[in-house]
């Protein structure tokens, strides 16, 4: 099993880089293209990842009274990971079994939004135009910083918060929140 994690160092903590996976910091100035182009590397010299991760801020807007909504995209290098150009992760089609957004909000729908801020229509996009399912969170989700001497200050997810979604190719989406266990 080979792994690769993406991680937008704005993300406070050190890029995980476990036995079997690599482990890659993205910069706020890294074009997609470049980032993609990384991907394509690692699958060149191992082949089809198991799973590709995403860590990045997920966008909220926030409205009176501290009600809060996601669905508007992740931060994720110099052009983020909005609707508009989900078509650039055609590049990696079809190199990972799975793409995993570890994002806050990332699969939300803004109710009030009418139409903007559907994170389930950007994770469906990211499947379809990848070539692979992807898995995404719906609520906030937290994460701490690893203290083991091996791995200290590594970004290091537990449990997932709220719903969670399965995403795949052909449109389909699955809740699949009692399966989705630890991350």
């Amino acid at each position: 099993m080979y792994e690769v994690m993406l991680h937008d160092e704005r993300i406070e903590g050190n890029t995980p880089d476990w036995d079997g996976m690599t482990g890659f910091s993205v910069s706020k100035d890294d074009p997609l293209e470049r980032i993609l182009g990384w991907v394509r590397a690692v699958h060149k010299s191992h082949g089809q990842m198991e799973e590709l991760g995403i860590i990045g801020h997920g966008y909220v807007r926030i409205y009176a009274a501290g009600i809060k909504f996601g669905g508007y995209g992740v931060e994720f290098g110099k052009e983020n990971i909005f609707l508009s150009n989900t078509h650039k992760w055609r590049a990696i089609r079809g190199m990972a079994k799975r793409i995993i957004v570890y994002a806050c909000n990332a699969a939300d729908v803004d109710p009030l939004a009418g139409g903007q801020g559907n994170g389930r229509q950007l994770c469906r996009q990211l499947a379809t135009e990848s070539d692979t399912p992807v898995l995404a969170a719906v609520r906030t989700q937290r994460y701490d910083r690893s203290m083991n001497p091996r791995h200290w200050d590594e970004v290091k997810f537990g449990n997932w918060e709220g719903p969670v979604f399965l995403f795949l190719p052909n449109g389909t989406v699955h809740n699949v929140t009692p399966e989705a266990g630890s991350h």
